[in-house]
């Protein structure tokens, strides 16, 4: 994971993951990384930020394989974020919008998406970003027209680096920059591999959510010795977990005992209110403030912050 993940609890066995009450994590979630614009001090508003040197944190969300939590956990973990404090970009590169909608952004009510903020050299950051319900969450919107972007950014030079040069003049107003793919490996998500620093891989405590895991693999190597080679994995999250299935169980215990330390403590759930909430396109984090589901993110944004801030000081 770039580096050995602070544990929360201390040990934790396969089926009985404990965390901290989200509550108790808000010190933690404001006082990391230093405080103020450049880390130094509160900015009088309740406002903390990531070091100079470290901001942007670009974070891509990542797996091939669909139905693992990846949209969930780009809208839970980014609203966790900016509930602490920090400021938050949500760049949504998928065609379907979930991580928009998921946002509370109404699609039909902007003309302009990220499809024409890479494509249209008239259309600006301004033109595109949506602000949230929540104090420093911002986000791209897609749309399905994304989908054609496709023929679009491959027939431009370096189109495979056109989010990197969109977002360059604007990405140090963040902390942090997460971006949603779609579940295949296509030009959309190559964009999102080049430009980020570190690869976040949620993954299913099923047995068919490991088979294309060497693939996922062998896809960040192949973008990272082409094209990035600054690009790393920040973790592998266990999703959609009910530890009353004993498959799941010993699915998370395979897991463990496979990729080590490269595994995020915290455990995602399976949840009512992780179904409930893009309903009413609201992350969890707000729809159910003092639910489990709700400290399930809370608690991956404080492994999230000490892995991005491992080594720096306070």
């Amino acid at each position: 994971m770039g580096g050995e993940l602070m544990s929360l609890d201390g040990p934790k066995s396969a089926g009985k993951v404990k965390h901290k009450r989200w509550f108790d994590l808000k010190q933690f979630l404001f006082g990391i990384g230093g405080n103020g614009a450049n880390g130094s001090g509160p900015d009088g508003e309740g406002r903390v930020a990531l070091p100079a040197g470290l901001r942007p944190a670009v974070i891509t969300t990542m797996n091939q394989k669909g139905g693992c939590g990846k949209t969930t956990t780009v809208v839970n973990l980014s609203a966790a974020l900016a509930k602490g404090g920090y400021r938050v970009l949500v760049v949504d590169m998928d065609p379907q919008a979930h991580a928009s909608l998921g946002l509370g952004v109404r699609l039909e009510a902007f003309r302009r998406s990220i499809y024409e903020f890479l494509l249209d050299d008239d259309t600006t950051f301004g033109d595109v970003m949506r602000s949230t319900s929540i104090r420093g969450l911002d986000v791209l919107p897609s749309a399905m027209k994304l989908s054609e972007a496709q023929l679009e950014l491959a027939n431009i030079p370096r189109g495979e680096s056109a989010l990197k040069r969109a977002l360059k003049a604007v990405e140090h107003d963040y902390d942090f920059i997460f971006v949603d793919c779609p579940p295949t490996l296509n030009l959309l998500t190559l964009n999102a591999l080049v430009y980020a620093g570190k690869v976040l891989i949620p993954v299913q405590t099923h047995y068919y959510a490991l088979e294309g895991m060497k693939e996922l693999f062998r896809t960040i190597e192949a973008v990272r010795k082409r094209f990035n080679p600054n690009l790393e994995i920040l973790g592998i999250l266990a999703t959609l977990f009910d530890q009353r299935v004993t498959i799941a169980v010993d699915m998370l215990g395979a897991l463990r005992d496979h990729f080590k330390r490269q595994m995020f403590e915290t455990v995602i759930h399976t949840n009512v209110k992780l179904i409930e909430a893009p309903m009413l396109r609201e992350p969890v984090i707000s729809y159910a403030p003092r639910s489990s589901a709700a400290n399930d993110f809370y608690c991956l944004a404080t492994e999230v912050l000490d892995a991005v801030t491992k080594g720096v000081g306070p």
